[in-house]
């Protein structure tokens, strides 16, 4: 299975809530070099993810990960629909949003916070910012880091926090276990669609066809479902903008 146990929870719940409910999509992934997460949405027809672009900052990433990821990646950039921009992905939101480029899905695959910088791109500033270039009833999903009780949770209780007091209208943190992480956590941000209100079957004629192994319409309800002591994390956590970086160590 190797990533797909992180790739599919981070791609998965978000991509078919959308799905559900408008097709085709425009997709944006800020981060992801290893292009792990572009491997799972080129699974889906070209009636159901139009474009992909990926934002990295480094190429050498994305090179690296070409020459010696293939079993994660499966050659997926070489799929028409993948666009892979270098660049810094706050340059690259901002003139999105000055172009008037709106993209239905943004998944963030980013490296966790450990310093001040890092932390701004899980800020309150930047989730607002990701809303800006979302279309009107888009969808945007993060990492969110270690979301287990032995391992640490208090990044993700501030990750999540913040992005309920972000412009979003629904926010919902779910996770999985990641074998290589432990219980790993992830939150998905949504303008209009809410990920709890759809039916097995939908998911299930969604998936019809698509090659997944880790994701089902039973695991889509059970990675919303979290225990008392992490809502209680969450509830209390503060939350981290600019110019208060919360840093978890």
């Amino acid at each position: 299975i190797g990533d797909e146990p992180y790739s599919e929870s981070l791609v998965l719940p978000a991509l078919i809530t959308l799905l559900a409910n408008k097709k085709p999509i425009d997709v944006l992934i800020i981060g992801g070099g290893d292009l792990g997460v572009a491997e799972v949405l080129t699974r889906f027809p070209k009636d159901c993810v139009r474009s992909i672009t990926l934002v990295e900052l480094d190429s050498k990433v994305i090179e690296l990960s070409k020459k010696y990821l293939k079993e994660m990646h499966k050659d997926c950039w070489k799929d028409e629909r993948v666009r892979i921009v270098i660049m810094d992905c706050r340059m690259f939101l901002k003139e999105a949003i000055r172009d008037g480029k709106r993209f239905d899905l943004v998944i963030v695959d980013l490296p966790d916070p450990k310093d001040d910088l890092s932390a701004t791109m899980y800020s309150l500033e930047f989730y607002n910012t990701i809303y800006d270039v979302l279309s009107d009833d888009g969808i945007m999903v993060t990492q969110a880091t270690s979301a287990d009780y032995a391992l640490g949770y208090k990044t993700y209780a501030v990750i999540v926090k913040t992005l309920e007091s972000s412009k979003f209208e629904i926010v919902r943190p779910y996770r999985y276990y990641v074998p290589s992480f432990g219980m790993w956590g992830f939150a998905m941000a949504s303008k209009r669609y809410d990920p709890l209100k759809l039916s097995r079957s939908e998911i299930t004629s969604i998936l019809k066809g698509i090659e997944v192994h880790t994701y089902d319409a039973d695991m889509h309800f059970a990675m919303f479902s979290l225990p008392p002591w992490l809502k209680k994390a969450i509830d209390t956590a503060d939350i981290n903008t600019v110019d208060r970086p919360i840093i978890v160590s």
